[in-house]
């Protein structure tokens, strides 16, 4: 909602002084309209297939506890699911 609505995302950008001291700042970077879609169709369809398989699994996290999802879970979603759909 904020990336549709500010028209910015957060980078972190990361500079060494020249004492070589880093500095790690979070800042906002434009996109553009077309590319904010792209990022919300691709965050919905990963949502989507997170309720789909918590209905089939109840201990698998739903729509509203995605943030629980595992490391396997998510890889399973990037590497069979995605790649079965192409």
């Amino acid at each position: 909602m904020s990336m549709n609505k500010t028209g910015c995302v957060k980078s972190q950008k990361t500079i060494v002084n020249k004492n070589k001291v880093v500095e790690v700042t979070i800042v906002d970077t434009e996109i553009n309209p077309s590319t904010i879609n792209i990022h919300e169709d691709a965050i919905l369809h990963f949502l989507q297939y997170v309720e789909q398989q918590s209905q089939l699994n109840p201990d698998l996290p739903n729509v509203h506890m995605h943030t629980h999802a595992t490391s396997e879970f998510i890889n399973t979603y990037l590497n069979d699911y995605l790649i079965s759909e192409t």
